[in-house]
């Protein structure tokens, strides 16, 4: 159990790595739903609107948790030195840099799809060495690693808020699936 706890990252590491995660994550849910408002607008009533936000809040959570699983299983599959020792600074660029490539994913789905098979792995190798990348500049460049220390520490504040968003979708939910 010991072994165990010694490679994973300590618990005031996570916390800023999961706040960049919520940042990006219900950042950009924010904006594809306030894309999506007008028109529902126009087509639903406002308590189906309120669901919709509430079920989208509740699959966020769900995709934040699982990203920052990913982060922390990492830490604790690769050697320490890569992503452990650092945790909070390393986790935080690579939060960054994976919404930018989901981000990217989903802008570009059709075109990827459709990619022969060798450049879809180059378009993945592409993205390990922006992983890769990201993780040696925020740990070779003091100015770097301030920006991920602070915009870590900085996005502490969306986990609260989105954190009580979210129980209230919960509590949404709840209600409307159980009346």
């Amino acid at each position: 159990m010991k072994w165990i706890r010694e490679r994973l990252p300590a618990w005031p590491g996570i916390f800023p790595v999961y706040s960049a995660l919520v940042f990006w994550a219900y950042g950009w849910y924010m904006l594809m739903f306030m894309f999506k408002l007008p028109s529902w607008m126009l087509e639903v009533t406002f308590g189906e609107i309120v669901a919709y936000f509430s079920y989208g809040l509740i699959l966020v959570f769900w995709d934040t948790v699982q990203m920052l699983a990913i982060l922390v299983g990492l830490s604790f599959v690769l050697p320490r030195s890569w992503l452990n020792d650092d945790f909070s600074v390393s986790g935080t660029a690579l939060a960054g840099l994976l919404f930018f490539w989901i981000m990217f994913a989903q802008f570009a789905f059709v075109g990827l799809v459709n990619l022969p098979p060798s450049q879809q792995i180059a378009v993945l190798v592409v993205a390990l060495l922006g992983f890769i990348l990201a993780v040696l500049l925020v740990r070779r460049f003091p100015a770097f690693r301030k920006l991920a220390v602070w915009f870590g520490s900085s996005a502490g504040i969306f986990a609260y808020l989105y954190g009580f968003l979210t129980a209230l979708g919960v509590v949404v939910v709840l209600i409307r699936n159980l009346s």
